[in-house]
Order: C-alpha cells, then sequence, then structure tokens
C-alpha cells in the first residue's frame, strides 16, 4: 500500500515538474511576442502613422498586444486540459469578500506609493507621457478600458493564474516570489517593476485568501484605475500633470515606511478574515506545504526569460535617460539663444 502511494506520489511530482517547464516555455514565448509585436507596432506607427493615424494611436498599439498576449497561454492551457475553474481559481466570492477586496487595495496603496516613490529616485517614469495621451485623446471611461480593465484581465490570467497554478505544487512561497518578479520585470522598466513587484506579491497573498483569481483582477483594475481617474482630474484641474522627477526627502521617506508597516498589519487581518468568510485557512497558513510537494522551478526557457526582460530593461532606462538629457541640453541652448 505503501508503495502504491509512493509511485503515486513520484508520478505526481514528475508530472508537476514537466508542467513548470511547458509552463516557463509559455512565459518565454508569451515575453517573445511581447517584444515582437511591441517592435513591429513601433516600425508601423513610424512608417504608415502619417498617412493612417490610427497606426500611431497608443489605444490601437496597446489593444493589440495585449490581446496577442494573451494567446499562448490560453494555448497552454487548452494543449495540458487544464480548466479556467480548477486551474486558474476563477469561481465567485461572496459578497462581503468583494467588499473586503476593496477595502484590502486601498489599504495596500500605501506600500504601492512607497515603492513608486523610491524607484523614481533613481529612475524615470516611463508611462506618465502615454496616459497623458491617452486621456487628452480619447474618452476617460475607454482610457479606463485600455489602462485598467484589459490589463487586469490579462496580466492576471497569465502570472497569477498561469504561472502561479504552474509553479505553486513546487512551494506556495516560492511561486509568489518568483510570480512578483517576473510580474515586475515584465515592465521593463525599473519604476514600474518596484511597485509591480510588491502588488504581485499581495495579490497572490489575496488569491490565496479568496480561493479566486478574480480578487487580484479586482485589485489590479482598482488600483489602475484610481491612477488613471486621478490623473484625469488633475490633468483636467492643473492642465497637466506635475513634474515627474522625485528629490530626496527623508520625512516623506519615513512616513511611507510607517504608512506601509501599518498597511501591512492592517492587510494581514483583512485577509484572514476574508479566509475566514470564504472557508479557507488563515494567509500563513495557506503557504504551508510538506516538503515533498516542493521542487525546482527554473529552466532554460525561464532563464532565457529573465536574460529577455533584463537587457531590454536596461537598453529602456539608457534610452529613457539619453533621450531626457538631449532633451534638457536642446532646452538650454534654446534658453541661452533667447538670452542673448
Amino acid at each position: 500500500m505503501n508503495t502504491q502511494t509512493n509511485e503515486v506520489t513520484v508520478e505526481t511530482q514528475e508530472e508537476s515538474r514537466k508542467l513548470v517547464k511547458k509552463a516557463n516555455l509559455c512565459l518565454l514565448i508569451t515575453v517573445s511576442v511581447y517584444l515582437l509585436v511591441s517592435l513591429v507596432a513601433g516600425v508601423v506607427s513610424m512608417v504608415l502613422g502619417e498617412q493612417m493615424p490610427f497606426f500611431k494611436s497608443a489605444v490601437f498599439q496597446i489593444v493589440l498586444i495585449q490581446t496577442i498576449m494573451i494567446l499562448p497561454a490560453c494555448f497552454f492551457l487548452k494543449k495540458n486540459k487544464l480548466g479556467l475553474k480548477e486551474f486558474l481559481r476563477f469561481k465567485n466570492m461572496k459578497p462581503a469578500t468583494w467588499l473586503l477586496v476593496v477595502l484590502f487595495t486601498v489599504v495596500s496603496y500605501p506600500i504601492v506609493a512607497a515603492m513608486n516613490y523610491v524607484s523614481q529616485l533613481f529612475a524615470e517614469n516611463m508611462v506618465q507621457d502615454t496616459v497623458v495621451d491617452l486621456i487628452n485623446g480619447v474618452p476617460l471611461p475607454l482610457v479606463v478600458v485600455i489602462i485598467a480593465l484589459l490589463p487586469c484581465c490579462v496580466e492576471e490570467f497569465i502570472f497569477r493564474g498561469v504561472m502561479y497554478g504552474a509553479y505553486q505544487k513546487q512551494g506556495k512561497i516560492k511561486a509568489m516570489l518568483l510570480t512578483a518578479v517576473l510580474f515586475g520585470l515584465f515592465h521593463l522598466n525599473i519604476n514600474q517593476m518596484s511597485y509591480a513587484i510588491a502588488m504581485g506579491i499581495l495579490m497572490v497573498c489575496l488569491n490565496e485568501a479568496t480561493g479566486s483569481i478574480l480578487s487580484s483582477m479586482l485589485m489590479h483594475f482598482l488600483i489602475n484605475g484610481f491612477s488613471v481617474v486621478s490623473s484625469a482630474y488633475y490633468i483636467k484641474k492643473y492642465g497637466s500633470l506635475p513634474d515627474t522627477e522625485v528629490t530626496f526627502q527623508m520625512p516623506t521617506l519615513i512616513a511611507l515606511f510607517v504608512f506601509s508597516v501599518i498597511s501591512l498589519v492592517i492587510a494581514k487581518f483583512i485577509l484572514d478574515g476574508i479566509a475566514k468568510i470564504e472557508g479557507r485557512k488563515t494567509i500563513w497558513q495557506s503557504f504551508q506545504q510538506p516538503k515533498e510537494e516542493k521542487g525546482k522551478v527554473l529552466s532554460a526557457s525561464l532563464v532565457v526569460v529573465f536574460v529577455l526582460c533584463i537587457l531590454f530593461l536596461v537598453l529602456s532606462e539608457v534610452g529613457t535617460r539619453m533621450q531626457s538629457n538631449m532633451s534638457e541640453d536642446s532646452k538650454v541652448a534654446i534658453e541661452k539663444q533667447l538670452g542673448e
């Protein structure tokens, strides 16, 4: 009897490891498609943008990239015969849980704000111009759909769905940290990467408490949506967004740190409350696993993903800084000519 049990366990572990390798390959294809389509969309925009402004539109480019990006994950689920409800935990939550997810998101915001502030001390904000162009060019509800609704569905489907679903049998804490880092790197810039990693950890904890990926989708939507709506309000009132250049201020950093610690404590109680409502274990218990269920998640595909993301992240930061320096030099030259 014990021999049969051990054989089943070994077979299950082997199947789980194979699934991880397939998931890593799926992620590599996703990242490759994302980079390739982004490059092609940029070239098409430069070549045909003047004759056909539609191709130059940020709306077209974002919708195209997000739509194509989800295809490898869909193929992965179908190829491996994995169900949405069981594998992705795509299931409904109790009404009180939906409200507590909103509260959890509000409580978690200081953590995201702290990571954003620290990263902007040494990195550029690369999404502000795109957001401003969208807000000034299309109706606000459409901007919310493009910046908040579409990414919350696509990115959660990939990272908290497919990737976490494949990794969790090898160790849930390991899966949480790895998917959070991958989610951050996927944004290809240091500023977004910093708070995306924090969000990734918080959203996995939320999914474990609720047992549903809908919770992280809601949180993702609320954070992105709040950013869009608050930016639109600021632009309407003042004409433009404030300068993104951040200077180091110790009182600000201390205040953000204190608020983040308080937020973490409150968030932990909210998560345990959610788990109780949904009839699940406490957030700490949900991450406990027998040692025999833990294994490796690294494969050649995942190494290539890390290399690609880090390479493009560095190139993106260097390119942005060069462009920023050139703009500053041009501004100084113009001011000098006006002075003469």
